[in-house]
């Protein structure tokens, strides 16, 4: 008897330390919002290999974008940038060789002329074959930036934001990459997960 009471006791706690933690759920301090957005298992960053590319995408929310301007601090400038980068929907793409070995701007390029060629792609060209497919539309990237990088890292960054949509449905980031010899390239934000983001504690 007394060990079905203690066991009743645990379930009872048990019940109270998860209703407990699932009461704040919709709110994140900076901290906690920052981890959500960049944690894969919450459904806002996906990757894929596909032949010799590895392919990463993620999703920005503009008060996440916010918080990495300002490494954190939320001030008198939070709001107005907020109301700056309104009206986009904000991502980055980072492609890499899937064994890490060499840089993506030289992959399948044999000379000076086929370098250059494709720095150009990368910096100019690309934005022309990426499209956003949300619901029953297809949109254009409106913003592109390619991240020339000299470090050491694998990857090479590009920055995207595609107009802010009310469609319903997954976000599909479609890439056609024929530049490069890869055929079409899909990766996709499911419009659940972009719901489920936490607001932000301020």
């Amino acid at each position: 008897m007394k060990n079905m009471k203690d066991f009743k006791k645990i379930i009872i706690w048990i019940l109270i330390v998860f209703s407990l933690g699932s009461c704040n759920k919709d709110y994140a301090n900076v901290s906690e919002y920052i981890s959500y957005v960049r944690n894969p298992i919450n459904g806002l960053q996906k990757e894929k290999v596909i032949g010799n590319i590895s392919l990463a995408l993620q999703y920005k929310p503009i008060d996440y974008m916010v918080l990495n301007e300002t490494r954190g601090k939320i001030d008198g400038r939070f709001e107005k940038r907020k109301k700056e980068l309104s009206g986009l929907q904000h991502y980055t793409l980072k492609l890499a060789l899937s064994s890490h070995q060499g840089d993506i701007t030289e992959y399948k390029v044999s000379d000076e002329k086929g370098y250059q060629d494709r720095l150009y792609y990368l910096s100019y060209g690309m934005q022309e074959d990426i499209k956003m497919v949300q619901g029953t539309d297809t949109l254009k990237c409106s913003l592109y930036h390619f991240e020339r990088s000299f470090d050491s890292s694998p990857y090479r960054t590009f920055v995207l934001a595609f107009e802010e949509h009310q469609a319903e449905g997954d976000r599909i980031l479609i890439w056609d990459s024929k530049e490069m010899g890869l055929g079409t390239l899909k990766l996709g934000i499911k419009e659940k997960d972009i719901k489920s983001i936490p607001k932000l504690k301020i």
